[in-house]
Order: C-alpha cells, then structure tokens, then sequence
C-alpha cells in the first residue's frame, strides 16, 4: 500500500520518527522504490528497543540514515544489530533542546513558595495502575504542594488517576492532556514517571527527577543506572 501511495504521490524522500510497525512499512516500501528514506530518534534506545533491535541482516529494513541524539544510541545499534553502521547512523543531538532553551527564557510563571510537582504518565494500565497509587500513597501527609498530572497522548486511563487521587484524600491536583509539555517541565519543581522520556528533557532544563521502579518496569530507561534520575521502589522512598 505505501509502496502503491508513494508512487502515486510521486514522493521524493520520506521521513519517519521512531522506526516500528508503520514507520518500518513506510521505511522499506521507500527503499525498494530507491526513494531517500530518513528517521528521527523518538524516544530512548536501549537494549530492549525491539524498533531497532531487530534480528536480521537485511538492510532494505532500515532507513538510509537515521537520525540519533547522541554517540551512545549510535553505538548501541551498531553493536548489537547487523544493519546498522556508519553510513546510515548520523548523532545530531537531541533536536528538542534549542527549543527548550527558548521557550525557557520566554515562558515566565508566578514564583511561590509552593512545591510544584510534575507526574508524566505513560499509556499501559498495569504500568499507570502501580505508579499512580505509589505516588499518591507517597503524597499523604505532605503539604504545600501542587500536583499536576500530565497524560500521555495516548493515555486513556483518565479515571485511574482521579479515582486514586480520590481514595488517598489528594486534593490539590490538576489532570490534563492539552498542556503542553514542556509549560509543564518549565512550571515543575520535580518531575516523576517510570521511564518518560520526559525525564531526559527536564535533565536538560536541570530538573530534578525521580523514577518509579515497579517489579515489571523497572527502570528501562536506564535513567537510574545512568545517574539521571533518583530511583524509588516503594511509596516510602518515593515520600
């Protein structure tokens, strides 16, 4: 089907972000019709990225270059698949971070003495299920904060959080899917998740960050083993 639109498009390069599933359809519908193909890391890379982590030697697979944010995806992609290699892995930085900057001079928020905590979900319940009543378990006796819990675009477990906000007595809280995300890494004081990605971009901007660690997910960011984050396994800890 890609292969039949391209032609009929008559498209010239085609760029995907992240290389799974469609992205990977699109990859190789290009690379047989000998149209440029390109990609742009989205998201961490590690040992069990199954997107680029693939069990083959068949480079129609994979784009002409993919883009990564630092030495340390490329080196992983060339040492632990049989596709990837110099010519077609190109490092340019993580692309956000200029625009972080930016909009950190530009975007100003009321200073207070209240503590503003960030929580950055991620779209699988079980995951949502643990870290959320882990959180809010640990929440119970603090005061002077605020909390807003940031969803995933594809995060549908709106109920979840509220009932559990609900159940632990959390009152100041704001669930959103419409702010922008980085308004939010601006305007937080700490950020929370499992394995967001959003932790690496608030490392950026200096913010503090706290990693859930739940039996299943655990740490697959590697934020924690790599000292980006402080690691919590339990509500305890994460107090």
């Amino acid at each position: 089907v890609w292969q039949r639109l391209l032609k009929f498009l008559n498209i010239s390069k085609v760029m995907t972000v992240d290389e799974a599933d469609r992205p990977r359809c699109l990859i190789v519908a290009a690379n047989k019709l000998n149209i440029k193909s390109f990609a742009i890391q989205h998201g961490l890379i590690n040992e069990t990225s199954s997107a680029y982590l693939i069990p083959s030697k068949n480079e129609i697979l994979v784009p002409n270059t993919t883009f990564l944010w630092g030495d340390n995806f490329k080196e992983l992609l060339m040492n632990n698949t049989n596709v990837y290699n110099e010519n077609n892995l190109c490092v340019i930085g993580q692309p956000r971070t200029d625009y972080l900057y930016k909009k950190m001079k530009d975007k100003q928020f009321i200073k207070d003495n209240e503590k503003k905590i960030l929580f950055v979900t991620q779209p699988i319940e079980d995951l949502a299920e643990g870290a959320i009543n882990m959180l809010c378990e640990a929440l119970i006796g603090l005061e002077n904060y605020k909390l807003i819990i940031k969803l995933h675009p594809a995060d549908r477990f709106f109920s979840i959080y509220e009932e559990c906000c609900i159940k632990n007595g959390i009152t100041n809280y704001e669930i959103t899917k419409e702010m922008d995300i980085y308004d939010a890494l601006i305007w937080c004081d700490l950020i929370i998740s499992v394995h967001s990605t959003v932790v690496l971009e608030g490392a950026i901007l200096n913010k503090p960050s706290i990693c859930i660690l739940l039996p299943k997910y655990n740490d697959e960011g590697n934020f924690v083993k790599d000292g980006l984050s402080i690691g919590a396994n339990s509500s305890i800890e994460l107090h």
